[in-house]
């Protein structure tokens, strides 16, 4: 019955990651995913889409929200290929630190980023608001499961058999 318990929480926790996953790539194409299409697209160099990239992948903490961002970019021929390859070469980057930043205890900046979305949700009705909120709470959620993630793994990473 604990293995049970273990792959539960296990796939709860991973089901957490993917759907505030989702809420941040909906969240940022809706309020920036223009902005950041127009950028991208503007003739800036790879360079600077890189960076951006960089940039998204810390504000978000996940690189695979960037990566999926710019694929449906490029999939609905809003995005040329090349400046969305740079950005996701940035968001490899902006992983690595983020990985580094997540060594450090991350609950009560998970919590915090929840609170300051329901906050902002109350507090705007706009549309740009709204979204920021939706990328604000996805964000908490991510953090969330990953510390619900190393928790739930626990008895695995101390088995003897593995």
């Amino acid at each position: 019955m604990h293995e049970v318990a273990v792959i539960t929480n296990i796939l709860g926790a991973v089901a957490l990651l993917l759907w505030g996953l989702s809420l941040v790539n909906g969240g940022v194409t809706s309020a920036f995913g223009g902005a950041l299409r127009r950028w991208l697209n503007s003739g800036g160099n790879r360079l600077s889409a890189a960076g951006l990239g960089l940039v998204v992948t810390v504000a978000l903490p996940s690189s695979t929200a960037t990566c999926l961002m710019a694929a449906s970019f490029v999939g609905r021929g809003l995005l040329e290929v090349v400046p969305a390859q740079a950005a996701m070469l940035g968001a490899n980057l902006g992983t690595a630190l983020v990985a580094k930043a997540l060594t450090f205890d991350v609950g009560p900046l998970a919590a915090g980023l929840v609170l300051a979305a329901l906050t902002l949700k109350r507090g705007g009705q706009g549309g740009r608001l709204r979204a920021i909120s939706r990328i604000l709470f996805g964000a908490g959620l991510v953090l969330l499961s990953i510390r619900l993630l190393d928790g739930a793994t626990g008895p695995v990473r101390e088995s003897p058999q593995l």
